[in-house]
């Protein structure tokens, strides 16, 4: 069989391009250290590392939300810090304050320094993080969250909404915290009812906080709205009427001092309200006592109120001044340890986001490192395999130079 000088031309042509095609991609190979330099070359695992690829893209952006809502929280979470103890400063003026040795003139110095404490505190609940945004005022991170607009009176002004960063594929953590809740979702008295004392008595009787009993109770078998009144009708006894009755559930009761009074019907039937409380002193015939279903306080009331009984504070032979006062000192303290509840609940919530964002990060650092590995598993070169091939495909090339060199001399032309 005859083979034309231009077929043997193609054929050296051919094996000398593509080995040194090959060459080229080995050397390409080798620099680059991937195995992988096209689709082309393994279109499966080349599909594999893109989405792997893209995976990494977004852990990485998830990484970064994480620390950028840590960093949101700390601010925070330092804020309440300091809000806690300015609370617990107040709560110690409170104490002071109940010193019955103590002047009216001295309770109007408490009462300057209480007013300092009161401007720190609306400071901290107008606190910004380091862009201007407002901490405690919802969504709504450019407006100034809180107003005063006399002692003890203060509006707010964002909304009760929470921003969020998406830390995960199914959770967007809150970052910020809405001020209706720290600073004037706070329940007076103890929670489930206030107690205090007309302001009008004559009598020098002081009411306690008061408990519950039975939960139950109180939710299942008290009308609204849950007013209970007692009302002295000389020096040892009293009545009680609930929500304005003019009939009492009690009548002619024995008052002893410091004595529990549990408020019941006693029928017939038994009713149980599922409350009770104490009065101590002497209260006056006339002298009247409340018991209310709690309701919601803001923080910077309470503290006008403290204000209030500090700068009006007067004695008197009788003791009244001193039991009027004291009536209002226990139900700021109640409301005191009320709102330092509250602002610890929310640090506290704050604290397990902190370790929420936390735990994400390192779960992002880990599965980061697994997807590197799968990614060099599937692109990285094999070196020693890459050499033993290039050292091969050099060899080939230079026999293929050395043919083709020969084939060249395969022509009657250059005998002519």
């Amino acid at each position: 069989m005859r083979i034309a000088t231009n077929t043997l031309f193609n054929i050296s042509r051919s094996g000398l391009q593509k080995h040194t095609a090959d060459q080229a991609r080995l050397q390409e190979q080798l620099s680059t250290g991937r195995k992988i330099l096209t689709p082309s070359d393994d279109p499966i695992a080349s599909a594999r590392i893109l989405g792997i690829s893209q995976t990494v893209s977004i852990t990485t952006q998830y990484t970064v939300n994480s620390k950028t809502a840590d960093s949101a929280l700390s601010t925070t979470e330092a804020t309440l810090a300091q809000i806690v103890g300015v609370i617990q400063d107040i709560q110690t003026l409170a104490v002071n304050a109940g010193n019955a040795t103590q002047t009216a003139a001295e309770k109007k110095m408490l009462d300057t320094e209480l007013q300092g404490r009161y401007q720190e505190l609306l400071g901290l609940a107008n606190s910004t993080d380091g862009n201007g945004i407002y901490l405690f005022s919802g969504f709504q991170g450019d407006i100034k969250p809180f107003t005063e607009n006399s002692l003890g009176d203060v509006s707010y002004n964002g909304d009760e909404g929470v921003r969020k960063v998406q830390i995960s594929s199914g959770r967007q953590i809150p970052i910020s915290e809405n001020g209706n809740e720290i600073f004037r979702a706070i329940r007076n008295g103890n929670g489930t009812f206030v107690t205090a004392a007309d302001s009008s008595n004559s009598g020098s009787g002081v009411v306690s906080s008061g408990e519950v009993t039975s939960v139950s109770a109180w939710n299942n078998n008290v009308p609204s709205p849950r007013d209970f009144s007692i009302q002295f009708t000389a020096a040892n006894t009293y009545d009680i009427y609930l929500n304005g009755s003019a009939t009492p559930i009690v009548s002619g009761a024995t008052y002893t001092p410091g004595g529990t009074i549990a408020l019941k019907n006693p029928g017939p039937p038994v009713v149980d309200y599922g409350v009770q409380f104490s009065i101590e002193g002497a209260p006056a015939a006339g002298d009247t006592f409340t018991l209310n279903a709690s309701t919601n306080r803001d923080m910077f009331a309470v503290l006008g109120d403290f204000s209030n009984a500090l700068g009006s504070y007067a004695t008197d032979s009788t003791g009244t001044g001193q039991a009027a006062f004291q009536n209002q000192l226990n139900g700021v303290m109640q409301g005191l340890d009320n709102a330092l509840s509250q602002v610890l609940r929310v640090q506290a919530s704050i604290g397990a986001r902190m370790g929420e964002t936390e735990s994400v990060q390192n779960t992002n650092e880990d599965l980061q490192l697994q997807y590197s590995k799968t990614i060099s598993g599937l692109a990285d070169l094999d070196y020693a395999a890459a050499i033993s091939d290039f050292s091969m495909n050099q060899m080939l090339l230079e026999a293929t130079r050395s043919s083709f060199a020969k084939v060249q001399d395969l022509s009657l032309f250059k005998y002519i």
